[in-house]
């Protein structure tokens, strides 16, 4: 007997010959040299360490096609594999060896010393071997010092991760990604301990042969649902069709755990279950159970349409008070303009048929009152509730009395109608006037011009109406003109009247462009301009016609200078 440096055990006869020796009868590892022949497999022992594993049921084993790794079962189903290519051409017996960075598979080649494949492994300077283990991975293991054993490499994991292997979320278990553990469904299916969903799971109705129109799956192509229907044994029915041209049905005999893959694998996997049936119940509790039926639906029924009544008479009673406050707060506010009824605004506009205009706000009829007055109703849109915004808006603009200003005779609020009632303008709005497309609206040079000098008294009164310079385009033209001695081109092509009126318009002109000094300090005050539109004072000569070019200001602070651009409200100045 010879116990060899690769760990083999060998038996002598009394000539020499070898009788037994430990590496034709492997068990659980190979050492460094050792072979895995054809014929013989590595099964694990069992652990007191994994409860999910079962001494046995993993088996490593060569073929002539290759490397297998079976989970077991009858038949045994492959849960890894290796392929070799080509046919086989050598007679000896297929088998791996394991080598010093690599475990080789020697199946079709010719040469002895060829090997098929080599499934790579790391390479060591000290004492290793490969186990497979009881959860069905098959480890490399290394020395790294006396009576210190460390993994190295799982050799079997890197393809497919933990979820790849059939027992890691134990019988019918399903393996989702970080190894979580669940059941198929919970309609059929129930894990054997909560606490740990790593065991498995198991059928809620177990299956039986009894009747297989009790049976059904939980969402294969073709006939291998059938198939599996027909076969006893089958726990599910397997169907692929990717690279298979009529589609691969496999039906396992037995179910281990379970794992997604890409959506782009194209396999469908169909597990059978039992149908839970209904309890048969006796005429009696059937009667019971009708009746108690019948009895909540008309109870829900009632308890329904009692909590629809008394929501209902909630929201009018709170719309009731809310318009009595409504009504008490117009009684209360002092000082308002004249409340119409809608009534009377309806009757006045002839129920609104005679339509001014519209804007953003709402929509403007015409009409009469009783005193024979013209009026112009606004109706307001998307106001439902009198606000008290609404009604200081009212009661500010219908104090204010003023020549220039449309005055508000009086406001209606009755229910969600909301309007507001002005005195009837007969000319039209402005900008008919001014911008105008027709000759219809076209005012004269004195109405014009009035119209100036009424903005400029105004002016002086400190009503203050100015406007941020919007217009530079304008200013260009104007300066422009005056370069070529055309300001005669700006006047309106449709006012002959002010055409006629040429020379004074001319000055008009030179009257605005005094205003619009780029030197505020040049620029008149409004008495001044008062003075020369009522013919009293002449327009300051010397003017600079160029308005878009902005002039620099140089200010002096505790010996820092610093140039900066004048506003446009500063430029205006003062009125």
């Amino acid at each position: 007997m010879n116990l060899t440096e690769s760990g083999n055990l060998v038996l002598f006869n009394v000539s020499g010959s070898v009788v037994w020796q430990s590496f034709d009868y492997p068990t659980d590892c190979l050492v460094l040299g050792q072979r895995l022949y054809q014929g013989q497999q590595l099964v694990p022992s069992a652990s007191s360490t994994n409860s999910t594993a079962e001494k046995g049921i993993y088996s490593l084993q060569v073929t002539e096609k290759g490397l297998f790794a079976y989970v077991g079962s009858n038949p045994p189903q492959i849960y890894r594999s290796y392929l070799g290519s080509g046919k086989d051409t050598n007679e000896e017996r297929s088998y791996v060896r394991f080598l010093n960075g690599s475990l080789a598979a020697y199946l079709s080649s010719a040469e002895p010393d060829d090997p098929d494949f080599g499934i790579p492994i790391p390479q060591a300077s000290s004492f290793q071997y490969i186990k497979l283990m009881p959860n069905g991975h098959l480890e490399l293991i290394v020395s790294q010092s006396y009576n210190n054993w460390s993994v190295v490499q799982d050799i079997l994991t890197y393809a497919y991760g933990e979820c790849g292997y059939p027992l890691v979320c134990g019988r019918n278990g399903l393996c989702r990604g970080n190894q979580q553990c669940t059941c198929p469904t919970r309609d059929y299916f129930k894990l054997l301990d909560d606490y740990q969903p790593e065991l498995g799971c198991s059928e809620i109705t177990p299956l039986t042969c009894d009747s297989k129109q009790d049976q059904e799956f939980i969402p294969v192509k073709n006939t291998c649902k059938q198939a599996c229907l027909n076969n006893c044994l089958c726990k599910a029915a397997l169907f692929m069709y990717s690279n298979y041209p009529k589609g691969y049905c496999y039906l396992p005999s037995e179910l281990y755990s379970m794992f997604y893959v890409d959506p782009g694998y194209n396999a469908t996997a169909f597990i059978k279950v039992q149908k839970v049936r209904p309890v048969s119940l006796s005429p009696t509790s059937h009667q019971n159970q009708v009746s108690i039926i019948i009895g909540s639906t008309i109870g829900s029924f009632v308890l329904l349409v009692v909590v629809s009544v008394g929501f209902r008479m909630f929201v009018v009673q709170k719309r009731k008070k809310n318009a009595q406050r409504e009504e008490e707060y117009l009684d209360q506010v002092p000082g308002m303009p004249t409340r119409f009824s809608y009534e009377e605004l309806k009757s006045a506009t002839q129920n609104f048929s005679k339509k001014l205009g519209e804007g953003g706000f709402g929509t403007v009829f015409e009409g009469i009152l009783e005193d024979g007055s013209k009026i112009a109703v606004k109706c307001l849109e998307g106001l439902t509730h009198i606000k008290k915004s609404f009604l200081a808006e009212v009661e500010s603009i219908g104090s204010i009395h003023h020549v220039n200003l449309v005055r508000l005779r009086g406001f209606c609020a009755w229910k969600s109608q909301r309007l507001l009632v002005y005195e009837f303008m007969s000319n039209g709005s402005l900008d008919l006037w001014i911008y105008h497309g027709v000759r219809e609206h076209v005012l004269e040079w004195e109405c014009i011009k009035k119209i100036i000098l009424d903005v400029a008294k105004g002016l002086v009164k400190n009503f203050d109406i100015s406007q941020p310079d919007e217009k530079r385009h304008l200013l260009g033209m104007f300066e422009k003109c005056w370069e070529q001695g055309t300001l005669l081109d700006m006047v309106d092509g449709y006012n002959e009247d002010m055409k006629s009126h040429g020379t004074e318009v001319v000055e008009m002109m030179k009257l605005a462009s005094w205003c619009l000094q780029t030197d505020y300090t040049r620029r008149p005050s409004m008495s001044s301009v008062v003075k020369v539109l009522e013919g009293g004072m002449n327009v300051e000569s010397n003017l600079d016609y160029n308005f878009t070019d902005p002039r620099m200001k140089r200010t002096s602070v505790t010996h820092e200078k610093e140039m900066t651009v004048l506003m446009p409200s500063f430029l205006s100045g003062p009125r």
